[in-house]
């Protein structure tokens, strides 16, 4: 064969080898494609960022020739939200302007405001993980053996013969489990009225009925809608007291403490047990035992204070829904290191000012 003859066929070495250019590029390709998976894979282990709203429904005025109005129906949020920057914790996001302040004076207003809350929490850029916490204030009642929240300007013969001047609870439970959220935490501070001669109630058990609306509620967390908390000012026939010192129903003086450092029974979240526990002990302080708020869950059968299987689960799951986390960490000077070493010792001494909370169900017991 004729050697000067070009073969078809290049040896492999006479091939042209990747210069230092190309191994720059292929090095900083593989070095991108290594970070992506690596944030791939904390993304994924990173659980989402939950976040909770807080409303407000006030019903401030009755007739006074019928029955007196409640006490300190209006709330100050402010105060309220402040605990959570005192205790490094991400605060609540109010719905203003639409429900923040709201004092319906009739069913259709009430109506209208329980309706807006699904278009408010949306525009807010709420997901089906977050939370909302509603604060309803009013007196409810006991009528033909159900609980009904009593709204508007009436006299005893429409109170009695006429739902233009009462919403059911139930509706207002049922609506509230429609929202396109995770939780809806109903703090329900209407209980006011123990009894009501006027109206033929000797004796309004108005948290055993809420007791009962929230046992047949679906608790099945895995179909649309909110599963459905109901925080009671007090058990039924209970005293709800309220402070003309601090100008609050004993009931958001609780909550407000709950959210406050003085409780933090954990000092990195706030979690709907922990708020729970806070609102009891503050309450078997302030009122020497004679105010107990009763938390409902959905589908649980009874309030998570009795000693049951199913009290016992609820409570779990309480420890598991998130009201609030840790702000990032804030670099401080000398001075304000010190100022929050006084302030601890301070809030630890208050703390240790109060009683331990009567012991939570377990698991199992």
């Amino acid at each position: 064969m004729n050697s000067s003859n070009a073969s078809p066929h290049r040896n492999w070495m006479q091939d042209e080898q990747p210069t230092g250019g190309k191994w720059i590029w292929i090095t900083l390709l593989t070095l991108f494609i290594i970070a992506g998976l690596v944030l791939m894979g904390v993304l994924m282990r990173t659980p989402p960022t939950t976040r909770t709203y807080l409303a407000s429904i006030c019903i401030g005025e009755y007739p006074d020739n019928i029955l007196p109005s409640p006490v300190y129906a209006g709330w100050p949020h402010s105060e309220f939200l402040g605990g959570f920057e005192q205790r490094g914790l991400e605060s609540w996001l109010t719905l203003d302007p639409y429900l923040a302040d709201s004092s319906p004076r009739s069913r259709n207003e009430f109506d209208e405001d329980l309706a807006s809350l699904s278009g408010v929490l949306k525009g807010r850029g709420a997901k089906s993980r977050d939370t909302l916490v509603l604060y309803l204030r009013g007196h409810a009642l006991v009528i033909d053996g159900e609980a009904h929240l009593l709204i508007g300007e009436f006299d005893r013969d429409q109170l009695l013969n006429s739902q233009e001047f009462r919403v059911p609870l139930a509706e207002i439970f049922a609506a509230l489990q429609q929202l396109d959220v995770a939780n809806v935490i109903v703090l329900a501070d209407v209980c006011d009225l123990r009894t009501f001669p006027a109206a033929g109630v000797v004796a309004n058990h108005v948290p055993q009925q809420i007791g009962r609306l929230i046992e047949d509620v679906n608790a099945d967390a895995s179909r649309a809608g909110a599963r459905l908390w109901v925080i009671t000012a007090c058990a039924s026939l209970q005293p709800a007291y309220a402070s003309g010192l601090q100008q609050r129903s004993l009931f958001q003086a609780a909550c407000e403490f709950a959210c406050s450092s003085r409780s933090a029974a954990n000092a990195e979240q706030l979690s709907l047990a922990d708020f729970y526990e806070g609102l009891l002990r503050y309450s078997d302080f302030a009122s020497s035992g004679e105010q107990t708020p009763l938390l409902f869950c959905s589908g649980s059968g009874g309030h998570l204070l009795e000693n049951s299987a199913s009290a016992s689960q609820a409570w779990l799951d309480a420890q598991e829904v998130h009201l609030a986390g840790r702000l990032p960490a804030k670099p401080a000077s000398a001075a304000s290191q010190a100022d929050a070493a006084a302030d601890s010792m301070a809030q630890s001494e208050e703390k240790d000012s109060l009683p331990a909370a009567s012991p939570r169900p377990q698991p199992g017991s």
